[in-house]
């Protein structure tokens, strides 16, 4: 995916504080104590920096220490904990490839994978994503199980 239509999936995901999935989890690693360098270890990334940055001008802390940014953090923002939902239960219901892959924070080509495995294991191959989910909820498959 290329940076403008992640930054635009990641936009029209943001939560309450603006914040998209992928910036909470990073700010969320911060608020446990790991440093910069072990958070972009974490997530396979080379820095955190344009990220932490990112999420300081969203909040309105631009020039503030990260120090500050997780203090802020700590007393206003509320992570959750829960592993996030999964890819087909996320297509289910109605989220793009490209939002899906910034909700997981994995590549776009893992979602795709996903989504034809199970196109697989139905014997629908060929099927579009919305015939894929027609046939999912027709057939009651996945309602209240882990995805």
């Amino acid at each position: 995916m290329n940076k403008g239509a992640r930054k635009i999936a990641c936009w029209s995901l943001s939560n309450e504080h603006g914040l998209c999935p992928s910036e909470m989890r990073i700010l969320h690693l911060l608020v446990q104590g790991l440093s910069r360098k072990e958070i972009a270890e974490e997530l396979g990334l080379k820095s955190t920096h344009t990220q932490i940055m990112n999420i300081k001008n969203t909040l309105g802390m631009d020039t503030a220490p990260d120090e500050d940014l997780v203090t802020y953090a700590r007393g206003h923002i509320t992570f959750h904990s829960e592993q996030p939902k999964g890819i087909i239960e996320l297509l289910l219901q109605g989220r793009s490839h490209e939002e899906i892959a910034v909700i997981r924070d994995i590549k776009i080509e893992s979602v795709r994978s996903a989504i034809n495995r199970t196109k697989l294991k139905y014997d629908l191959y060929r099927a579009s994503d919305e015939e894929l989910i027609t046939f999912l909820q027709e057939n009651n498959i996945l309602r209240g199980q882990p995805v």
